[in-house]
């Protein structure tokens, strides 16, 4: 390998281990959600741009229970007789994404058997 490729290497190393040790401590204090895309922190610091995306990533339990607290809010705006519109100005989604919801709902309660 060489020589211009070993030092590239090792200097990439180094800034993801900074890049980890900072996005790990603003991720613990200030959890908002990012204004850059996980491209643009990538080009800026020159490291690619899936391993930006696996130090930024929200954590699996708070994204699910997020988006379930999200699933259940829009089905009880849905049963108070809300239109989809609202809905989705409600919770800050497109009307598409709350008609999804609604459509799987609605299927997985086809599904449940007859009690």
């Amino acid at each position: 390998m060489p020589a211009g490729t070993i030092a590239a290497t090792n200097k990439r190393r180094a800034i993801d281990r900074d890049l980890v040790r900072k996005e790990s401590l603003v991720g613990a204090v200030t959890p908002a959600r990012r204004t850059e895309t996980a491209r643009e922190v990538a080009e800026r610091l020159g490291i690619s741009p899936r391993t930006v995306r696996n130090i930024m990533a929200e954590p699996r339990a708070e994204f699910e229970a997020r988006a379930a607290e999200r699933r259940r809010r829009v089905l009880e705006l849905r049963a108070e007789g809300l239109k989809l519109r609202e809905i989705a100005n409600e919770v800050g989604m497109t009307v598409g994404g709350v008609g999804t919801i609604l459509h799987r709902a609605y299927n997985a309660e086809a599904a449940r058997p007859a009690t």
